[in-house]
């Protein structure tokens, strides 16, 4: 089992609104606990190569392994504006596995889970675009999120450090 597919039954296990995992939330789940990570601890959760695509970070290879493996179900259905909406969720009797997961990895999901479980579809995407990397560059580039979170981390402590006076 690869530590991305730990993830992304992690999230379908414990996410407490199912028919809202949809592959878009899913995959910008994934992207929140990179970014988290890589501010916390100066590196991400996965080894994903984000692309600030037309619809924030995105990257097919989510969707690939959820279609790829037998554990995962990908249900079609509509949005509110007439478009295909795949939810996915975890097969009956699946639970995730964790071992590939530490301690840290699994705060950090459970935190990306608390901060957005509240958040209607437009709030949640309104986040994701309020990031400091969808924020800081280009739309059609790769997102450096180590990189970014250097830049973010001293971005921040110069603002802390201009307010202390």
């Amino acid at each position: 089992m690869s530590k991305l597919k730990e993830i992304l039954s992690f999230f379908c296990f414990y996410y407490p609104y199912k028919e809202e995992l949809s592959k878009s939330r899913l995959t910008k789940m994934v992207y929140l606990a990179d970014w988290k990570s890589a501010i916390d601890r100066g590196f991400p959760i996965t080894d994903i190569q984000w692309i600030y695509d037309y619809y924030g970070p995105f990257v097919d290879e989510i969707f690939d392994l959820v279609l790829s493996d037998s554990d995962f179900n990908v249900i079609v259905s509509s949005n509110k504006y007439g478009d295909k909406k795949y939810i996915i969720t975890l097969r009956a009797g699946i639970k995730p596995s964790i071992k590939l997961l530490d301690e840290e990895d699994i705060n950090i999901l459970n935190y990306v889970i608390e901060s957005t479980r509240s958040l209607f579809y437009n709030d949640f995407i309104q986040l994701i675009y309020s990031t400091y990397p969808i924020l800081k560059s280009e739309q059609f580039t790769p997102l450096d999120l180590v990189d970014i979170a250097k830049s973010y981390k001293k971005e921040r402590q110069l603002f802390t450090d201009t307010n202390t006076l």
